[in-house]
C-alpha cells in the first residue's frame, strides 16, 4: 500500500490499529509449554507447571506488533490485510512528518515495498510499522510506567485477554481472496467497511487495556491520558489562568496541555 495513498484517507480509520497474539512465560514462541532444568523436581520429572502471569506494561507493549504481524501474514484474505494494514501505515505517514528518525524506518519499508512490487508489508516490514505507530501514538513504556496508577491506569488481566483473543485470526481470513493489484482508496475504504464487523470482534478486548484518568481540563503530556472517549491532549488555551493537575492540584501558571474534549 502507497503511503501517498493512505494518507489522504480518513482519519477515522486510526481507530482501527489493533495488538496480537500471548506469549506468556513458560511458552515457547509457538505457545507450547517449555522445561528447563529449573522445572524438574528430584525425581526427574517435570514439576507442577506455574501458574501463567499477566503481561507486565513493558511486555504488552512489546509483544503487540510482532505477534499481530505475525497472525497478519497467516492470513490468507488481502481484504482483511488491507484494511488492517491501512490505518498504521496512516498513522505512521501522519505522525512521523515531524520525527523523522521514525520516518526513515517508514521510508525503508516503502522503498522495500516499491522494490518488490508489493502493495502489503511482510512481517517483518509489518512489525517495523507497528512500532512506529506505538511511539507515534505515544505508546512507549519508558514513559507510560511511570504514568501509571497516576494518569493512566494498566490492567494486565486485561492485556492477557486481549493478546489472547487477538492471537486467532479474524473469521475473514480463512476464505482466500488475493488481489492481482493495488486497491484505490474506495475499494480500501469498501474493504475496511467489509471486514469491520469482524475486525471489531478481533480487537474488542483490548479495549480498556491501558486507560486515561485524566478529565476534561486536566493537565496531561499526551492524548492516552485523557479519560473521555475522543479527547485530545492541546495546549491549553491562554488566560485561562490556574488550571487543574492529574489530581486536581492547581498550578499558578496552568498546565501547558489540558485535555480537551473532542470538537
Amino acid at each position: 500500500m502507497k503511503l501517498q495513498n493512505v494518507r489522504v484517507l480518513s482519519l477515522a480509520a486510526l481507530a482501527a490499529f489493533g495488538s496480537l497474539s500471548l506469549a506468556c512465560k513458560g511458552k515457547d514462541a509457538n505457545g507450547s509449554a517449555t522445561t528447563s532444568a529449573a522445572s524438574v523436581d528430584g525425581t526427574g520429572k517435570p514439576a507442577e507447571k506455574a501458574a501463567d502471569v499477566d503481561p507486565t506494561l513493558d511486555q504488552f507493549l512489546t509483544k503487540v506488533a510482532p505477534t499481530s504481524c505475525k497472525t497478519l501474514s497467516q492470513c490468507k484474505n488481502d481484504k482483511v490485510k488491507v484494511a488492517a494494514t491501512m490505518p498504521v501505515m496512516l498513522i505512521d505517514g501522519f505522525g512521523t512528518i515531524d520525527k523523522p528518525e521514525l520516518g526513515k524506518q517508514v521510508k525503508g519499508v516503502d522503498d522495500s515495498m516499491k522494490a518488490d512490487k508489493r502493495f502489503l508489508p511482510n512481517e517483518t516490514e509489518c512489525t517495523t510499522l507497528g512500532n512506529v505507530a506505538l511511539q507515534v501514538m505515544d505508546m512507549k513504556a519508558d514513559s507510560l510506567n511511570a504514568k501509571v496508577g497516576k494518569t493512566i491506569s494498566y490492567d494486565g488481566k486485561k492485556a492477557s485477554a486481549c493478546l489472547a483473543s487477538l492471537s486467532k485470526a479474524p473469521t475473514e481470513c480463512s476464505t482466500e481472496v488475493k488481489l492481482a493489484t493495488e486497491p484505490k482508496m474506495g475499494e480500501m475504504d469498501s474493504f475496511s467497511k467489509e471486514v469491520k464487523p469482524s475486525l471489531d470482534a478481533f480487537t474488542k478486548p483490548c479495549e480498556d487495556v491501558i486507560s486515561g484518568l485524566v478529565d476534561n481540563g486536566g493537565a496531561c503530556d499526551t492524548d492516552v491520558e485523557c479519560k473521555t472517549k475522543g479527547s485530545k491532549c492541546k495546549a491549553a488555551a491562554a488566560g485561562k489562568g490556574a488550571g487543574k493537575g492529574a489530581k486536581g492540584a492547581k498550578s499558578a501558571a496552568g498546565p501547558a496541555k489540558v485535555c480537551t474534549a473532542k470538537s
